[in-house]
């Protein structure tokens, strides 16, 4: 059964969809390093590839909470119901700078399984409490990586819809002080320090709505696997990557060194529950209407 959001992880039920419907394109897959969009049939733009598009300045520093301790040791991997949180693709080999983890950030979202309309919302543990102090730094990191501004040219309804949600949550005073701290339109955020990622879909989005990849480090040769779509873009340190990664199958289970992802996203239930208007596609034809305006 396949179900209204699949997850994307069941290899052999991904394998009876490519045997019935094939790739879009046959062949290699098609390589990608240099800016462009990916769109579909109908003109609905999938992902933004900016590759070494953050300067040196916007990566320096930021990854030193990760850097191993001389009494730091690899745990041995451990299975896990779910691969987010599986040790096996924790990167933990001797000759990485860097320790393996992964960091979530969010000014207010809902516990697990506890996702509907009247739950209540919270702060995410890594930012409050005897965390606080801690998280205030991951958050200036955050910030100092990306500009939430890039999102109003990538897809403005997205854009209007983020800040409408913050604006709601500020509403809530047990939120409203760390919401002033979060300089962001998307309601969480990931920082994940040497971590493979196999190939899924984000189910907690929507298929319309982006999330914002952005990787730093001393890593080469690593690749974003676009499943379906058969593309393969190149993600060096610097690069940046905007995709609807609930529609798009996606992976990066490959690359040499330390490498630093900060991922940014909205959480479909945190909007509903704000009574926020869903932002749809973002189409070729809104980004040319945009640059009309702008007379570009």
């Amino acid at each position: 059964m396949l179900g209204s959001r699949p997850s994307g992880t069941n290899e052999m039920l991904e394998l009876q969809l490519e045997r019935k419907w094939g790739p879009v394109q046959q062949g290699p897959p098609l390589e990608i390093s240099r800016p462009c969009i990916i769109m579909d049939e109908h003109r609905k733009i999938l992902a933004w590839c900016l590759p070494f598009i953050l300067s040196e300045r916007h990566q320096v520093c930021v990854h030193l909470k990760f850097k191993k301790t001389p009494n730091d040791s690899a745990e041995e991997p451990s299975r896990s119901t779910s691969w987010r949180t599986d040790r096996r693709y924790f990167r933990e080999w001797s000759q990485l700078e860097l320790n393996s983890g992964v960091v979530n950030l969010s000014p207010g979202w809902h516990h697990q399984g506890h996702e509907g309309l009247d739950d209540p919302i919270y702060i995410s543990a890594s930012l409050r409490d005897k965390n606080k102090q801690a998280g205030d730094e991951w958050l200036h990191d955050i910030q100092a990586i990306l500009s939430g501004m890039m999102m109003v040219v990538m897809h403005p309804d997205l854009h209007v819809a983020g800040r409408e949600c913050m604006r709601q949550l500020a509403q809530n005073e047990e939120l409203k002080n760390t919401l002033q701290r979060w300089a962001s339109i998307f309601n969480g955020a990931q920082i994940i320090s040497n971590w493979v990622t196999p190939a899924h879909h984000d189910l907690k989005s929507r298929m319309q709505w982006y999330d914002l990849l952005a990787s730093i480090g001393s890593y080469h040769n690593a690749s974003l696997e676009l499943h379906g779509a058969n593309i393969s873009i190149k993600d060096g340190p610097g690069t940046v990557i905007s995709l609807c990664g609930t529609a798009v199958r996606h992976s990066l289970m490959k690359y040499e060194g330390d490498r630093l992802c900060y991922a940014y996203f909205m959480r479909d239930s945190v909007h509903a529950s704000m009574h926020v208007e869903a932002a749809g596609w973002c189409k070729t034809d809104h980004m040319e209407a945009l640059l009309m305006l702008q007379g570009l």
